[in-house]
């Protein structure tokens, strides 16, 4: 069976969380549905009018990511309403069709993001809780599922992003004790998938997580938490770089996990092995240019904290 899970643009923080040199580098681990929109099945001459409404709903969710991409926000987020009606509508129509009500939380979530890409923090949150609940309601109730099953379900992947989309509200609004226990929800959620599945997308998204719980652990000053944090996303950064070796994204990756274990945490071996990448990536040229940035602040920084 095929896992996948999907990446998003990151979200546009007017002030993301400082440490020292590091940056919480919020990635925009929201709900993949958010650039999804689920398709219906379409099985018999009677389903034409339900198709109609889920082509509507489509075009509405076109429109709303379009405007979402060009910081429209307004535009969004009318658009995406719209679609919230229709998935309101089908669901009431459907109650018993999981589908129709994973898509209901799905439009939740899309407003969920345009309110935080927008800033208006209490709104996103309230918005994502009132998918968080309707996914909940589909997964928690009852025995645990067995692992075929646990697997087989988006909604249980559905839950995590959730999960990680609320934490990185929290964050946002500088709430770092509630960030802490989402990432830690959707962490869970991940780390029982990758018993079941070795998708490297999936490994990925662990190690992100890791590095956001490890950066929350250090401004806590939990050094242990964030040391054992790190050296975990630093064993992940190892096995996806093993895994890409033209890519330079995750050797930065492991730099950076280097350089919080090395430069903030005082190991000695770490800072040599930090120094050592960003002297093979020399100016960076190679990286994604959306991580440029981040691997200039961070060189200058350790440049500045080996002169001390």
């Amino acid at each position: 069976m095929k896992f996948c899970v999907r990446r998003l643009p990151s979200l546009s923080l007017a002030n993301p969380m400082r440490l020292g040199f590091l940056v919480l580098p919020l990635a925009a681990l929201i709900s993949a549905a958010c650039q999804q929109t689920p398709s219906v099945t379409r099985t018999h001459a009677s389903d034409s009018a339900a198709s109609k409404v889920s082509d509507d709903r489509r075009v509405y969710d076109e429109r709303g990511r379009a405007a979402l991409e060009a910081e429209q926000f307004a535009e969004a987020q009318r658009n995406y309403e719209q679609s919230l009606a229709i998935s309101q509508e089908l669901s009431k129509q459907n109650p018993a069709s999981a589908k129709a009500v994973r898509e209901l939380a799905i439009s939740y979530g899309r407003l969920g993001e345009v309110a935080a890409r927008a800033g208006q923090l209490a709104e996103a949150k309230r918005r994502y809780e009132q998918g968080l609940a309707i996914i909940e309601a589909l997964t928690l109730p009852g025995p645990a599922p067995s692992d075929e099953a646990f697997l087989a379900n988006p909604a249980y992947l559905q839950l995590e992003q959730t999960y990680v989309a609320l934490g990185i509200v929290a964050v946002m609004a500088s709430e770092p004790v509630e960030a802490k226990r989402r990432f830690e929800q959707g962490l869970a959620i991940d780390e029982k998938l990758l018993t079941l599945t070795t998708n490297p997308e999936l490994l990925d998204r662990v190690g992100e997580l890791c590095d956001q719980l490890g950066l929350l652990a250090l401004a806590a000053r939990q050094s242990a938490d964030a040391r054992r944090l790190y050296q975990r996303a630093l064993a992940i950064d190892e096995i996806l770089t093993d895994k890409n070796p033209t890519s330079a994204k995750y050797e930065f990756r492991a730099a950076e996990h280097h350089y919080a274990l090395g430069f903030v945490l005082g190991d000695a071996e770490h800072k040599l092995r930090a120094e050592a990448i960003f002297a093979h990536l020399g100016s960076g040229d190679t990286l994604p240019p959306h991580l440029r940035p981040r691997f200039n602040q961070l060189k200058q920084g350790m440049a500045k904290k080996s002169r001390e």
